[in-house]
């Protein structure tokens, strides 16, 4: 008995985890200054966030009862004869109150989600009046949304299967109906279901039904805890509940490509960004990740359990394999410099000589967004409170991380009124939510398949710059660094590092720093101009360079 209850509780570790997760270590996350945003919704994303929760919940639950059901027979190894109807009640490897208590747990574990949430959105808004009932009618949506899910998919489960006992359906398919399996009228319900076989005349669904061939290929091929064996050992159909989490994982891949396919409209899109929507929420992209670590860590932990080799372990591995198929280096986007040809770029001496008698020099240093907002204020106020006199004194502007992006919107606000500070408000903007989305999406896809024709080769830093691109809105959205076009802008000096070797590495619209000498041994500092002569890149991309690698 030791060893079974150690046994399971080692091959829950992965639904234990995921629950822990959701239920102690978000919560405990909003109440933090660095994550506090993450909590901070608006009401029309509190139903989506609530929705992937619950399904969240579902998935890690639903996972647990199957190493529950099948994780002995998996473990040891062993090819057990199926069970009779009449024996399954006794030899039930997961009684009603395990099944009970893990519900409730699972059903624990959300709600204290949601109320942590709503605590965190009223601190958060100003004024919380009326947002009690928003909040929580729109939880009460999303919990409805997923429970129809759930349902959807037992549904379709059952109506792939084969003739089947009520009761035996019930436990295999979804762990709630097992507290439903002697109520007659499901009983009734279930096997109707079972019996109507609507996809039967789909070939590529009756090859997966239980004793389909391509299900039994797939329970010999995958061994123990997959399938079950006769008396000779040979296989006789493939484990229902092994069935009912493909078409659970299908659910989940459906949800996580609608909001993949609505974040890369919403970015891709030119103008500025449309109010926020429901599946803007960086929460929302955190619970999509967490689901879909569930459903891949607990396949992995289950079928390498057999051959006790750790999860992370295989997991390394099979990156390993997905990186040889092709490249998944990130890269940033050059293009042909839009200057006449021979002509040479801007030099600060030139640049010098035709400056007013009094000069600025601004050295706008990181700090993440709060940097961004500062110096973009400062600058467009000073604008501002004395006119163009200072914007003609403003020689060079020497930026590094939230410094660099601060830059990007004071150089907006030279197109603007001198009275206006429309763009230094819009250095506010998060671009949190594009960066999640390219996190979430294009990176981790081709994380795991780095095919150029199957992934669109987009990732975070192009979400990045398009973010900053759309929050700036200028006139002219194409702005080349050292074009023509930024010929009233001081020099721009957005500094880097390159990570190869850790010299800095300086994005300008001048010649800086012309033909510098190595100072520390061969170390030196480097001008993109130099490394790559005759090109060159968008100003919002040599700002999110300058933001990345500071």
């Amino acid at each position: 008995m030791p060893r079974r209850l150690f046994l399971h509780l080692y091959m829950l570790r992965v639904p234990i985890t995921i629950l822990l997760t959701l239920g102690w270590v978000l919560p405990r996350a909003f109440g933090s200054p660095m994550f506090h945003g993450l909590g901070d919704l608006q009401t029309n994303q509190v139903y989506l966030v609530s929705l992937a929760a619950f399904i969240l919940v579902s998935a890690a639950v639903t996972c647990a009862f199957l190493v529950l059901l099948y994780g002995s027979e998996r473990a040891d190894g062993t090819r057990t004869a199926p069970i009779s109807p009449k024996e399954f009640p006794k030899k039930n490897p997961a009684p009603g109150w395990i099944t009970g208590s893990m519900t409730l747990a699972g059903s624990g574990v959300y709600v204290y989600f949601l109320w942590a949430l709503w605590k965190t959105m009223e601190t958060s808004h100003s004024n919380p009046t009326g947002l009690f009932a928003c909040f929580w009618l729109n939880a009460g949506l999303g919990t409805a949304l997923g429970l129809a899910c759930i349902f959807t998919v037992f549904v379709a489960d059952l109506c792939s299967s084969g003739p089947r006992d009520a009761p035996e359906i019930a436990v295999f398919a979804l762990p709630i109906t097992y507290l439903l399996r002697d109520l007659p009228w499901f009983k009734k319900a279930v096997t109707k279901l079972s019996d109507w076989e609507p996809f039967e005349r789909i070939p590529v669904v009756r090859w997966f039904t239980e004793q389909g061939k391509g299900s039994q290929w797939l329970a010999r091929t995958l061994g123990p805890g997959f399938g079950k064996f006769g008396p000779d050992g040979n296989v006789e159909e493939l484990n229902p509940g092994h069935r009912f989490a493909a078409f659970f994982i299908l659910l989940c891949l459906l949800l996580y490509w609608i909001a993949g396919r609505h974040g890369l409209r919403r970015i891709s899109a030119d103008g500025r960004f449309w109010p926020e929507g429901a599946f803007d929420a960086v929460l929302l992209q955190v619970i999509l990740l967490l689901l879909l670590a569930c459903w891949l860590l607990s396949s992995l932990s289950f079928f390498f359990d057999r051959f006790r080799l750790p999860v992370l372990t295989s997991l390394a591995g099979l990156l390993a394999l997905f990186s040889l198929l092709g490249p998944s280096d990130h890269a940033f986007q050059t293009l042909d410099q839009a200057t006449p040809s021979g002509s040479v770029l801007l030099t600060p001496k030139a640049k010098f000589r035709s400056a007013p008698d009094h000069i600025i020099a601004v050295a706008a240093a990181g700090g993440g967004i709060q940097a961004a907002a500062w110096t973009s204020q400062i600058l467009c106020g000073l604008r501002q409170e004395i006119g163009p006199t200072f914007e003609k004194s403003v020689l060079v502007i020497s930026g590094t991380s939230g410094g660099s992006v601060g830059t990007m919107f004071y150089l907006r606000c030279l197109e603007s009124p001198s009275g206006s500070s429309e763009p230094a408000q819009a250095a506010r903007n998060s671009s949190l939510e594009a960066t999640a989305w390219g996190l979430v999406h294009p990176d981790l896809r081709n994380a795991v398949l780095p095919i150029k024709w199957v992934t669109s080769g987009d990732d975070r830093g192009w979400a990045l710059e398009r973010a900053l691109r759309k929050n700036a809105d200028f006139s002219q959205p194409n702005r080349l660094l050292a074009s023509e076009g930024s010929s009233g802008w001081p020099v721009l000096l957005f500094n880097s590092t390159e990570v190869r070797t850790g010299d800095p590495m300086v994005f300008t619209n001048s010649d800086f720093p012309g033909k510098a000498e190595p100072r520390y041994g061969s170390h030196r500092l480097h001008s993109f101009h130099q490394l790559y002569p005759g090109r060159d890149v968008q100003l919002e991309t040599a700002v999110r360079m300058s933001a990345a690698f500071p």
